[in-house]
């Protein structure tokens, strides 16, 4: 196997590919916690509410959608 030694592409490989490579195995790690968490803990919190029930949370007022208990299930799984 040859090695390769050009300088741009090893550059470009240390400052934009390993440390983005970084940023998404950290992201891995807290979107696991975050699952686990949630179907551990906080899903049964409201286990008697259907998909389509609005989480209100006051950010209407700031022009945010509010998000139902289906949207947090689906992004989680």
């Amino acid at each position: 196997m040859a090695a390769i030694t050009n300088p741009q592409y090893i550059k470009f490989v240390n400052e934009a590919v390993r440390p983005l490579a970084e940023l998404l195995r950290k992201l891995d790690v807290v979107n696991e916690d975050a699952k686990d968490t949630y179907f551990a803990q906080i899903s049964a919190l409201v286990s008697g509410n259907v998909a389509g029930d609005a989480i209100d949370d006051g950010r209407d007022a700031e022009g945010i959608s509010r998000l139902t208990k289906g949207d947090v299930d689906n992004f989680i799984t």
